[in-house]
């Protein structure tokens, strides 16, 4: 075998390149999966630890209240948990976590070094670091960092492996009394999550082709069923490859979709006076101030504020009691000026859009969306907040958050009967540094984030999960393909080499090149057809599923069938490459050798 491996170099290499790859694959997508399921979570009892989220028919993953979490806690030792985004000195911005003071304790993790918070913490301006942010920041416990403007002490640092998310990092902790005591603006950020039932059947497919093409070349020598092993691991491949296909054309069409809103030429940058210290009667006058200043800019026809920007993955719902209605329903809103809808090109159904009637003082509206509209329209009435507040005007449901989500309930509040700190600043025309620039002129020092065109947002949110399912899918695919492809080349020319007497004595009794090929590859083509087509098949029987939990509606067809043919072709160079090498011999020579 030795020697066999050395009079063969190309073979030898390509043998230990493949291999190296498909265990490398396997490493690697066994390290996720590890990651993803298996590994614990790094506190004293990670068994114990459960997170509690409400639910309700428009909105299944919803989060807890506080007076509700404090009820639980009487009976529970639980501890809450606030996701927020807030401005860092240096770098500019970073994510932290609004905890408990108790947190800590509750889930039975030691400080790296300094201490836990207390409870006398609880409305203190103090700080915990994680690990990793202290390391790339060193701070000595009792050192001071800014936190939009106001200085916190640091007080520990968490250890080293510690954090209940597997993929987002938070760089430092700060107790939830903070942001009643007024040290800091409340920043609540929806993070988009991954479905694990695509992550473990990616991880799980990726693997099966993976060590299926790390084994193609032992086992091409050793044992009969190299040939539907490497059947398997093409119609594997072939099945990422045409579910990404199909992922990426349904991607593709997302830019000829009707949002219900306008993109383009939009530019769209987030402010919070209150990081600056602004109270709500400074920053109103700001934020007026401000919408005078650009409205006058070069190119400039519209600005509006508002106080989500939609499919930025960010948003805020209010619990409203529906006039006729028993129960209260989570709704998904925004909070917005009234020039917000004929920036946007949302023109009303019915009734009309906010204007200057809507003062503070003035009667509470809203503006609800066609699905709203379906249990409280024009004229009728909702609580909030133990207000009534008045629906004046209906809007077309638009696409929120993804693309591909169903028509769900959504309403409007006018700015100025709700004020909101943190708002995104959208302008119609003009340029962008002039924009960024008028900004800076009323404030210097008041931070600016998020700052880039409409389109950007949309572009980026827009099939959020489809996209990750694409590239992940796509990644493996090929990868996947790659070493499939592998397997049938090394198995072509294992059994060319086995065969080499039988082609030397064709090729001494007058047999063309291309009938040796034929010979040689006729039964590795119709199992590479039958797989491409198999995988093909069974990512359009798919299809369906692959649309609901990457919510990519509509997947159309075709670009599977694409997929196979292209598929098909590569496994043709593949196996036909070294049947045309084979065929090339000279018949004497092996007759002689013979």
């Amino acid at each position: 075998m030795r020697i066999a491996l050395l009079r063969h170099p190309g073979f030898t290499a390509l043998s230990i390149a493949t291999l190296a790859a498909g265990l490398g694959l396997i490493a690697a997508l066994a390290s996720v999966a590890d990651a993803i399921f298996f590994r614990p979570l790094p506190v004293a009892r990670p068994g114990e630890v459960v997170r509690i989220f409400t639910a309700t028919r428009e909105q299944p993953l919803g989060f807890v209240s506080f007076p509700d979490f404090e009820d639980f806690r009487r009976d529970y030792p639980a501890v809450a948990q606030t996701q927020v985004l807030i401005a860092v000195g240096d770098p500019p911005i970073r994510m932290g976590l609004a905890v408990t003071p108790d947190y800590f304790d509750v889930l039975g993790v030691a400080p790296g070094s300094g201490r836990n918070f207390r409870p006398e913490d609880a409305g203190a301006p103090v700080v915990t670091l994680a690990y990793s942010f202290w390391r790339a920041n060193p701070q000595a416990i009792g050192s001071v960092i800014r936190l939009g403007r106001t200085s916190f002490t640091v007080i520990g640092v968490a250890p080293e492996d510690f954090g209940l998310d597997r993929f987002i990092h938070e760089d430092y902790y700060v107790c939830t009394g903070a942001f009643a005591a007024g040290l800091l603006p409340v920043h609540f950020a929806i993070m988009p999550r991954i479905d694990a039932r695509v992550a473990l059947s990616i991880v799980v497919a990726a693997m099966v082709c993976g060590a299926a093409a790390a084994r193609s070349k032992p086992m091409a020598v050793r044992t009969r069923w190299r040939g539907a092993l490497v059947t398997v691991e093409i119609a594997l491949a072939s099945l990422l490859i045409a579910s990404d296909a199909m992922l990426l054309e349904r991607i593709a069409r997302t830019r000829n979709i009707d949002l219900g809103y306008r993109t383009e030429g939009v530019f769209v940058a987030v402010i919070d006076p209150a990081q600056a210290g602004y109270d709500e009667v400074r920053a109103r006058a700001f934020y007026a101030e401000l919408i005078e200043r650009i409205r006058h800019l070069r190119g400039v026809s519209g600005v509006a504020l508002a106080q989500s920007v939609p499919l930025a993955y960010t948003g805020a719902q209010r619990e409203i009691a529906i006039e006729g209605e028993a129960e209260t329903v989570a709704v998904w809103m925004n909070v917005v000026t009234e020039d917000y809808f004929d920036l946007m090109r949302m023109r009303p159904l019915a009734g009309r859009v906010f204007d200057r009637r809507d003062t503070a003082a003035g009667l509470p509206v809203a503006v609800v969306n066609q699905e709203l509209a379906k249990r409280c329209g024009i004229g009728c009435s909702f609580r909030m907040n133990g207000h009534a507040v008045k629906v004046v005007g209906v809007t077309p449901s638009a696409r929120y958050f993804q693309i591909g989500e169903p028509p769900r309930p959504f309403f409007y509040l006018p700015f100025s009967q709700n004020y909101a700190s943190r708002m995104a600043l959208h302008v119609d025309g003009g340029a962008p540094s002039e924009i960024l620039n008028a900004i800076r002129q009323q404030d210097p020092g008041l931070p600016v984030s998020e700052a880039r065109m409409l389109a950007d947002y949309a572009r980026q949110g827009a099939m959020f999960h489809a996209r990750i399912a694409s590239y992940t899918i796509g990644a493996v695919g090929i990868g996947g393909l790659i070493l499939a492809l592998a397997g049938l080349y090394g198995l072509v020319s294992c059994d060319a080499a086995r065969r080499r007497r039988e082609i030397g004595i064709r090729m001494a009794l007058g047999a063309q090149r291309i009938v040796v090929v034929r010979v040689l590859f006729a039964k590795f083509f119709w199992r590479s057809l039958a797989s491409a087509s198999a995988g093909s098949a069974a990512a359009i029987a798919c299809a369906p599923s692959l649309a609901t939990v990457s919510g990519a509606d509509n997947l159309k067809v075709w670009p599977a069938v694409i997929s196979a043919g292209l598929v098909l072709v590569l496994s043709l160079c593949a196996g036909l490459i070294p049947a045309w090498r084979a065929s090339g011999i000279d018949p004497a020579l092996v007759l002689r050798q013979d």
